[in-house]
């Protein structure tokens, strides 16, 4: 799996990224190293969301991929929570929002999460999401 992670000049609060290929441990695991280091080059005064594009993955998680992720959210929770203001997902399977909904369950974050089958509806709640932290 490739994650690609891009911060557009336009819209620097936006933190996308657009998972692509077979899942696996090793791609799963770069791709939220990644993250959490964006977060960690990002703590400041105004919020960050993130829309992750899943609907080009092929597969799922592992369970091994499952406990990484909850291990990693639970572990950089305050971080997360300092620097998001939410966190939309994009995807088409069945089976991956069942996987996504399992997670937050074992890991709940201080953020709202969402999912969504459209990349332009999940930019329009990060955006919604965004306005609500400045105002706050």
């Amino acid at each position: 799996m490739t994650a690609v992670i891009t911060i557009d000049a336009k819209d620097p609060e936006l933190i996308q990224i657009a998972l692509v290929g077979f899942t696996d441990l090793r791609g799963q695991t770069e791709a939220l190293e990644r993250v959490m280091n964006i977060c960690k080059t990002h703590v400041g005064p105004k919020k960050r969301c993130v829309l992750m594009d899943a609907r080009a993955i092929h597969g799922t998680l592992s369970a091994s991929g499952r406990l990484m992720t909850i291990n990693t959210l639970i572990a950089n929770q305050d971080l997360l929570g300092r620097v998001l203001a939410g966190w939309a997902f994009v995807l088409d399977s069945p089976w991956n929002r069942g996987v996504i909904t399992t997670i937050s369950w074992l890991a709940p974050l201080s953020f709202p999460t969402k999912m969504f089958e459209a990349v332009d509806e999940a930019r329009a709640w990060c955006a919604l999401q965004l306005s609500s932290s400045s105002s706050s």
